[in-house]
């Protein structure tokens, strides 16, 4: 279901597009990918420090430390992502030549969507480190409803913005459903 969500979109604007309105998207997904060293590395250290950070402190240990992180990663993102979008011109340029520079807004949008991205893993790990992976599931399952039923009326309106928009919006369903069902469980523990 993860795969559905954002790939869907692009699936469709290939379709509903063009080829060059997927390479736009991807490029920007590509200048962002630094990013993904951050995540990955996150990926591999947090799962067992959060169990040990909750074994030691509690749900108070646990959550006080998901939010430096959450501070931490969304603002190493933001910086990333900062650096592309003050002068997206120019690193289009420099990356994948002229032919994408009407394109280099598509930049600033991914940005924020990996910022969106980056704040939503501390919540899953939370989640995952209190044993709570429902709401993990019913994050995707949202995600993919919504996809499935906006994708094209999205990109009938706003073409590829209408992309954009989709993928935002995906973000922001993960990030509230897992910040909501932490809470939850943070209140109840």
């Amino acid at each position: 279901m993860q795969w559905t969500t954002g790939n869907l979109f692009l699936v469709a604007t290939g379709v509903h597009l063009d080829a060059t309105s997927v390479g736009a998207v991807r490029a920007a997904q590509n200048m962002m990918g630094v990013t993904h060293i951050m995540f990955q590395g996150i990926e591999n250290i947090l799962p067992s420090r959060s169990s040990r950070i909750f074994l030691d402190g509690g749900i108070s240990g646990l959550s006080t430390f998901l939010r430096r992180l959450s501070w931490t990663v969304g603002v190493m993102t933001a910086l990333i992502a900062g650096v592309f979008a003050v002068t997206p011109d120019f690193w289009f340029r420099l990356f994948f030549g002229d032919q994408y520079i009407p394109y280099s807004y598509v930049i600033r949008w991914i940005g924020v969507i990996y910022v969106l991205r980056a704040l939503c893993l501390p919540f899953g790990f939370g989640l995952r480190t209190l044993e709570n992976t429902q709401p993990i599931f019913i994050a995707n399952v949202v995600s993919t409803l919504f996809t499935l039923l906006s994708v094209y009326p999205l990109m009938r309106l706003f073409d590829l913005r209408g992309t954009l928009m989709g993928m935002l919006v995906i973000q922001v369903i993960v990030l509230s459903v897992l910040w909501f069902a932490y809470k939850k469980t943070e209140m109840n523990a």
